[in-house]
């Protein structure tokens, strides 16, 4: 997974989250853009209920870097929103 990138590559971008330090490289975004494939994100988490919570999210944009950027983001709030 994207996000769970501790050893990151010399192109990755770094970003804080309310767990710590995390890496994203614009890698995979180049490989869907240069193949034409869709970009979807998606955060899974299991919700007080018990209930799985899946959110998907198509980025905005089909340049590599602005995705990077968008999933970071992404990222972030879903991350922020899981309750420890």
């Amino acid at each position: 997974a994207l996000d769970m990138v501790t050893q990151h590559a010399s192109d990755a971008i770094g970003f804080d989250t309310a767990v710590g330090h995390r890496y994203v490289s614009p890698t995979a975004f180049t490989f869907a853009q240069r193949i034409a494939a869709p970009v979807v994100f998606a955060a899974t988490y299991v919700n007080r209920e018990g209930r799985i919570m899946v959110t998907y999210e198509r980025p905005q944009s089909d340049d590599p870097a602005a995705m990077t950027a968008e999933y970071c983001a992404f990222l972030q709030r879903h991350i922020e929103a899981v309750e420890r």
